[in-house]
């Protein structure tokens, strides 16, 4: 099987930890303060799902959704898409 090869983290301590992730596997740390990183994927295709977020009474709280009414395009917009794609 291929892999996308370890994603490495500096910790808080400034050890560099780098873990091998499997297929359907999922990792959670905080991206904003750790430096992350993974070396060159060589394979033919990878997909990688990336969920950011804020604590809703944290420092960045006005950020939430990057500043906008919602996640995504609005409802209207997202048809018109779909329409376009031919997914309905």
């Amino acid at each position: 099987m291929i892999t996308c090869g370890p994603i490495c983290i500096k910790d808080y301590e400034g050890n560099t930890n780098c873990i091998e992730l499997d297929r359907g596997d999922a990792m959670i740390y905080y991206g904003r303060d750790l430096k992350h990183w993974r070396n060159k994927f060589n394979g033919v295709s990878q997909y990688q799902i990336f969920s950011h977020y804020v604590y809703a009474d944290g420092k960045y709280k006005d950020r939430l959704f990057d500043g906008r009414k919602n996640i995504g395009l609005p409802w209207p917009q997202r048809l018109n898409h779909l329409n376009h794609l031919k997914l309905l």
